[in-house]
């Protein structure tokens, strides 16, 4: 007979690694910029006017070119445990 757990231990985590301080700088200014301005109308049709002004080039309305898709890395780990009866 298999009994549950009282807490099930069901998370994730997300991961954002980079190569120097200032783009850690750079990350938290553009979370900041896309949540202040979000909050009201006038901000969300800024950002959907000038996506690249607010995000300091992260985003594009033009999107990516097929050199910058290509040289493109994502990597994703899964982490899992056994099952505990």
């Amino acid at each position: 007979m298999l009994r549950r757990s009282p807490t099930t231990d069901k998370r994730s985590r997300c991961a954002e690694t980079t190569k120097s301080i200032l783009s850690v700088f750079r990350f938290i200014a553009i979370g900041l910029s896309i949540g202040l301005l979000g909050s009201f109308a006038f901000g969300r049709w800024l950002l959907l006017k000038f996506p690249s002004i607010f995000t300091f080039g992260l985003f594009r309305k033009k999107g990516l070119t097929e050199e910058e898709v290509a040289s493109a890395i994502f990597k994703m780990w899964f982490v899992g445990y056994g099952f505990r009866v």
